[in-house]
């Protein structure tokens, strides 16, 4: 079966049925070179998989729900111990603590994390028990996160795909967070605090 991003870059762009006789859409692939973002091999399987989904017919405002794509990776107010995770507490399996390729940001009340290929955001990574729970986390992070797919590298060294809110609002805002660790940082800033 073919992708949605097509499996040449000559392919040009433009609707394409398979053989079950669904519609499908050829995206050109992405400029290969100096500069050019590629994602990792599990994130890019992730996002075909939230696309063949939508061409099933599922509503994109459920977001993905399958064996690969119900995961997310979270790495500030959503983790355990943070007000936020009461979220998902209950309603998510923690699957274990990983990382990912990116940086964080402090922007005050909570973090942000941006693409960074050399740097590292330390989280906890769940599995989705239920489908509407993604309009939660999206309703709750807001417009200035998007969900992405990424690559995360668990623990144990295995490496999953996951999907995680990247902050896409203005770059200037935030002031980074050494080692990429919001737990250890907001631990920091509050013995520090003045009483």
């Amino acid at each position: 079966m073919r992708t949605e991003r097509g499996d040449r870059p000559e392919e040009a762009d433009g609707p394409v049925e398979d053989a079950g006789g669904k519609r499908l859409t050829i995206v050109q692939a992405a400029q290969k070179g100096p500069g050019a973002r590629r994602r990792p091999r599990a994130a890019r399987e992730a996002y075909s998989l939230y696309v063949e989904r939508a061409a099933e017919g599922a509503n994109e405002a459920d977001g993905p729900f399958s064996a690969a794509c119900d995961l997310v990776f979270v790495y500030g107010t959503l983790m355990r111990g943070f007000p936020l995770h009461r979220l998902i507490e209950g309603r998510a399996e923690y699957v274990g603590s990983g990382t990912t390729k990116a940086r964080l940001l402090d922007l005050g009340s909570y973090p942000a994390a941006v693409p960074d290929l050399h740097a590292t955001v330390v989280g906890e990574l769940y599995r989705l028990r239920e489908r509407g729970l993604w309009r939660v986390l999206d309703s709750a992070e807001g417009p200035q996160y998007h969900r992405e797919g990424v690559t995360i590298r668990m623990a144990d060294g295995r490496e999953v795909a996951a999907f995680i809110y990247l902050y896409v609002g203005p770059p200037d805002r935030g002031v980074p967070i050494p080692g990429g660790d919001y737990r250890a940082h907001a631990l920091a800033r509050s013995i520090h605090r003045s009483r």
